[in-house]
């Protein structure tokens, strides 16, 4: 199985980033992406104060990745269907709220009305 290296060199598996009351932004970054791109959604996401998302980590396949941008194995983007930039949102009961190969942002924002009940539509 493989795992992701966090970018304090410690290696854990992806379920244990998610363990949390609230949603968890997943951001990553398969080797199609750009590393620089994906720790600026990490930021955009952080900097828009979603009510909803408790914690995002950033993570991307890339070696020369930004500060604060975890390392995850090629294998890893494979098995979860990564190529470029994808957006996982993570509920707290583990499942996949929201995943988002494009338009990252407006489809949390999407997402979030709908969990929030101020959007009509169905959470993915």
């Amino acid at each position: 199985m493989d795992s992701i290296a966090l970018a304090r060199s410690s290696v854990r598996w992806l379920h244990e980033l998610t363990h949390r009351s609230g949603h968890t932004a997943l951001i990553l970054g398969g080797p199609d992406s750009n590393a620089v791109e994906v720790a600026r959604l990490r930021d955009e996401i952080a900097m828009r104060g979603v009510p909803i998302i408790e914690d995002s980590v950033a993570m991307t396949v890339h070696a020369s990745a930004p500060s604060g941008v975890a390392r995850m194995t090629p294998g890893a983007a494979a098995v979860l269907g990564v190529s470029g930039t994808t957006l996982l949102v993570v509920r707290p009961d583990l499942h996949i709220g929201l995943r988002a190969d494009r338009d990252h942002v407006g489809a949390l924002e999407r997402y979030c009305g709908v969990v929030q009940g101020t959007r009509r539509g169905h959470a993915l």
